[in-house]
């Protein structure tokens, strides 16, 4: 009984150290942003510190301590990209201009010194839309790339009197 007893608290120290150094992966400053349990709001902020019970986070209007406990989802900025920006709006553009050239052509041109018929008039429309959707999406800014990160599990182990122990875990999956 004593040899599977100190096998399982050699496995929990182990554990305990795996989550220890998953915490460090995180550096600080890393910009975050953390789903807490409704009806709470989400916060985005730069990561101040990582105890084994909550998250500090600093925000635009002060730092916040967050509970491990009330987290459902963690994620880590990548950034922002104009390009990706710029890909956006010009996909839109073609989109909509295209719809908008092609709505506003003519079934058939006869008479008139300034026709477009419906698939010449819908492919003007996505060549401005291109152009224009890209430099809006250029201008306007970026989009902000998250990735949901590996949330450190916790691990708990708490002497309860006597030759017992509890030992509570939380793992995000």
């Amino acid at each position: 009984m004593r040899a599977t007893s100190a096998v399982l608290l050699a496995l929990l120290s182990l554990v305990g150290v795996a989550s220890a150094q998953a915490d460090q992966t995180l550096p600080r400053g890393t910009r975050v942003r953390i789903t807490p349990a409704p009806p709470a709001r989400v916060v985005v902020g730069r990561l101040i510190a990582v105890t084994d019970s909550a998250f500090v986070v600093r925000r635009d209007r002060g730092d916040l301590t967050i509970p491990r406990s009330v987290i459902q989802r963690f994620e880590v900025s990548h950034g922002t990209s104009r390009r990706r920006s710029a890909g956006w709006g010009a996909y839109v553009g073609v989109v909509i201009g295209g719809v908008a050239g092609y709505a506003s052509g003519a079934d058939h041109c006869y008479d008139s010194w300034w026709c477009l018929e419906r698939p010449g008039a819908a492919l003007l429309g996505a060549t401005t839309g291109l152009a224009a959707g890209g430099l809006i999406g250029l201008g306007i800014g970026s989009f902000e790339r998250w990735r949901d990160a590996a949330f450190p599990m916790s691990l708990s182990v708490v002497p309860m009197g006597g030759r017992s122990v509890s030992v509570t875990s939380r793992i995000a999956f």
